[in-house]
């Protein structure tokens, strides 16, 4: 049987909240959206165990005609940032943006995303032409 040692009950050992799901993000910025020739959504795959969610996304080739103004914000994550933490985004390969991108960050208290360029702490922004970001993302909720 399961032994829970330190005083811990067994119950408290259960992994009661398990969830796969999808949820649309939105390529948006601080200022004026970009114009996207594809739309600006996209669909993003999300597993949340307990208080943990992981999620993974991909663009597809998107043909940014505007690039807006204000730095590349992400929107629409499927759960809240917990206000203790920040998240972490990783980037597997993204044309998406004006500086190599290879992280970014989830505010916390937040339901959206920064990418950050390469060996810095600035932001991005969007890049014009036809384009595409593989991303994933692990971060903590309430």
């Amino acid at each position: 049987g399961i032994n829970p040692g330190s005083g811990a009950t067994t119950a408290a050992l259960v992994l009661d909240d398990y969830e796969e799901g999808t949820a649309t993000l939105t390529l948006s910025s601080t200022g004026n959206a970009p114009t996207i020739a594809q739309g600006n959504t996209f669909t993003i795959a999300y597993t949340k165990i307990g208080n943990l969610i992981r999620f993974v996304g991909y663009t597809g080739a998107r043909n940014v005609t505007d690039v807006g103004t204000g730095v590349a914000k992400i929107t629409g994550l499927p759960f809240t940032q917990n206000g203790s933490y920040y998240g972490q985004v990783t980037y597997a390969h993204s044309t998406l943006f004006d500086g190599d991108v290879a992280t970014g960050y989830i505010e916390a208290g937040a339901t959206f995303f920064f990418p950050v360029i390469i060996d810095s702490t600035t932001t991005a922004s969007y890049r014009s032409g036809t384009r595409y970001m593989m991303v994933q993302g692990f971060y903590h909720t309430a």
